[in-house]
């Protein structure tokens, strides 16, 4: 399953992969993200039946407290079915954060973005793939998460203890 993220920053719309799992022989969404998305497109049909499948997947349900006007401080006004702004997901994170008592300065879409990166990286995920996934131009854009993910290799393999019981030398004098 494929979904249409477009970027406020650029105006340029792309397809994300939802997370597969093999059943059957098959590739299938994994459950729990199947379960996810239909549980909010119900969410979202209830509140927004003026939506489509062509409109965002991420919007607001109702009037939206996440908006803040460009003083930082007066919300702005938004009727159900608009959009999700970086702002308003940088909100939410951070309130979700205060609640799990993590500082919410740390939670931020950016870093989110970085975590995937790095995350997806690490555990294998060829370049080309999160190339696409992230939306980059270039693969050198998304080489930094490779070599962010070497990295990590390196430093995990330096501080665990693989040769525990392993002699490699004489006795130490």
């Amino acid at each position: 399953m494929r979904v249409k993220a477009a970027t406020s920053e650029v105006r340029r719309a792309r397809h994300v992969d939802l997370p597969l799992t093999i059943s059957d022989g098959k590739e299938v969404v994994r459950p729990e993200v199947a379960e996810l998305m239909a549980s909010w497109l119900r969410l979202r049909s209830r509140a927004c039946p003026h939506l489509g499948e062509g409109d965002a997947l991420f919007v607001t349900l109702g009037p939206n407290q996440f908006a803040f006007g460009s003083n930082g401080s007066t919300p702005d006004a938004r009727p159900p079915g608009e959009r999700l702004t970086t702002d308003a997901v940088r909100t939410i994170l951070k309130r979700l954060a205060a609640k799990a008592g993590v500082d919410p300065h740390l939670v931020t879409p950016h870093r989110l973005r970085h975590y995937f990166g790095l995350t997806s990286a690490m555990a294998g995920v060829p370049t080309t793939a999160l190339m696409r996934a992230l939306g980059h131009r270039t693969p050198l854009m998304t080489a930094r998460y490779s070599e962010f993910a070497d990295a990590e290799r390196r430093w995990a393999f330096a501080r665990a203890d693989i040769t525990n019981g392993i002699r490699l030398s004489g006795p130490r004098g």
